[in-house]
Parts: C-alpha cells; sequence; structure tokens
C-alpha cells in the first residue's frame, strides 16, 4: 500500500547532505536541494531544480544525488520484481524498489552549458533546443521579444535544452552501469 501511495505521488524535494562533511559539531552539512516533477499518468519525470552549495561543487554530491534520483525512477517496484523471473545476481545490482518509470528528463537553459555537460555526464541524451520555452518574471536575464510581441506578452523568454533518458537505456544499453560507475568514482 505504502509503494502505491508513493507512486501515486512521487514528486521529491530532497535536501542533500554529505556524511563526508561534517560540522564542527560532527553532523552532516546540508550540500544542497534536488526535486523530481512527476507525471505518474505517463510513467515519466523531471529532475527539477537542482542546487548545490558552492562549497560541494566539483565533489560527489551532484553525482550522487542525481545518481540515486535515477535509480529510485527506473528501478522497479518490489511487486514487479517478485512477479517477473529476475535472476538473484540481476536483483543484486539493483537499489531496490523504485517507481519504474518510463522517462526521466533533464531541461536546463540552452545556454548553460554546466548544466547541460552535467547531464550528459550522468547518461543524459540530447533531444533537443525547445525555442522560446519560457517567460521569465521581470528582472531576469534573457532572450527579448521584438518590441510588436513585447507589448502583447510581456516578459523575456528562454530556450531550453532538453536531455532525457529512458528505460531501455538504463536496462538494455548500459545506462543503469554507466550511472553507478559515475557514483563509484573517487
Amino acid at each position: 500500500f505504502l509503494q502505491l501511495e508513493v507512486r501515486a505521488s512521487a514528486d521529491i524535494l530532497c535536501v542533500l547532505s554529505s556524511s563526508a562533511f561534517l560540522s564542527s559539531g560532527g553532523k552532516p552539512v546540508v550540500a544542497g536541494i534536488i526535486s523530481l516533477f512527476s507525471d505518474v499518468l505517463n510513467q515519466s519525470a523531471e529532475v527539477g531544480f537542482l542546487l548545490v552549495l558552492p562549497a560541494f561543487q566539483r565533489t560527489h554530491v551532484m553525482t550522487n544525488a542525481v545518481g540515486l534520483l535515477m535509480h529510485h525512477c527506473f528501478e522497479l517496484p518490489e511487486s514487479t520484481l517478485s512477479i517477473q523471473s529476475i535472476k538473484p545476481a540481476q536483483r543484486a545490482q539493483r537499489f531496490g524498489s523504485g517507481l519504474g518509470l518510463r522517462r526521466l528528463q533533464w531541461q536546463a537553459r540552452a545556454d548553460n552549458a554546466l548544466s547541460i555537460r552535467a547531464a550528459e555526464r550522468m547518461g543524459f541524451k540530447m533531444e533537443g533546443i525547445s525555442r522560446w520555452s519560457r517567460i521569465l518574471k521581470p528582472g531576469k536575464v534573457a532572450e527579448i521579444p521584438p518590441p510588436e510581441r513585447a507589448m502583447s506578452n510581456p516578459g523575456v523568454g528562454i530556450h531550453a535544452a532538453t536531455l532525457a533518458m529512458c528505460w531501455d537505456d538504463w536496462d538494455f544499453n548500459g545506462g543503469r552501469e554507466h550511472v553507478q560507475a559515475q557514483m563509484d568514482r573517487k
């Protein structure tokens, strides 16, 4: 029953902490935030807001946070594993019960090369650029529409790069192994 509850509402917001970095009191410190927005009907999700604080950039934090999120999204629910004839060795490489989604997407501003490279490093494949995909709040820096468009539709806009990994990439094309290798790096 709990697993069904999780599948029905798979949106997640996690505060990242790292036991590799301890406070003076010996407790893990906050390293960042990651979120997941789900579309349960279509068995897909999008990596949402991802922020790694400066002290933890260029460390294992982002890689492990995204890797754990990917495992959670793509691994099959425990009920599915017990029904199918999956060999014990295959079960051992899994991180346990997951959502069993078909697709995980990552969107970034098209001019955000660091975010796009981070997604590609984790095995996401570039699918394309959605031009003028979002209008930003006033005061943000982005593309400026021509004056005749700006009068009827105020606000600057951005172009978004869309990257994705799908279940078949994860299960059959080395996605799981690639992500795990990234997570295991020292």
